[in-house]
């Protein structure tokens, strides 16, 4: 499933979720992976999961100063890191208090993934996952 611009806005405005996260601008590579890992072992078929990046996790819009700056960004922090590679795309969403980078990860028919450690979504956080979660899953 691929999400138009109208339902990333959409979903811009909703709280996080199990395929909703935020991060503001300054988010570490690592934890860009982190997400990105747990979002790919995570969606269902069929659906997405969004990590948008210049926001706080109150919902408000911080923006990002460069947004493709931070698109490479992504990039870089998941193409050598995360294995095996991860389906996703990027895009800029701008509103009126700043651009937004909203990065989308489809359903992946190649899990688990793994950055170093595998992740998982469990509601709005990424834990770590075990080999218990992954049979059946994978």
């Amino acid at each position: 499933m691929n999400p138009s611009r109208d339902d990333l806005m959409a979903l811009l405005a909703h709280k996080e979720d199990n395929f909703v996260e935020r991060k503001s601008e300054g988010v570490k590579p690592g934890d860009i992976r982190k997400t990105v890992v747990a979002f790919a072992n995570s969606v269902p078929e069929g659906r997405y999961a969004v990590l948008f990046i210049g926001v706080g996790d109150d919902g408000r819009i911080l923006g990002c100063a460069n947004t493709d700056e931070k698109q490479r960004a992504v990039r870089q922090a998941c193409e050598g890191d995360c294995y095996p590679p991860i389906a996703m795309r990027s895009e800029v969403l701008s509103t009126p208090q700043g651009d937004v980078v909203a990065v989308v990860i489809a359903a992946s028919t190649n899990k688990p993934h793994f950055t170093g450690q595998a992740y998982v979504r469990r509601g709005s956080q990424s834990m770590a996952a075990s080999e218990v979660v992954f049979r059946g899953r994978a």
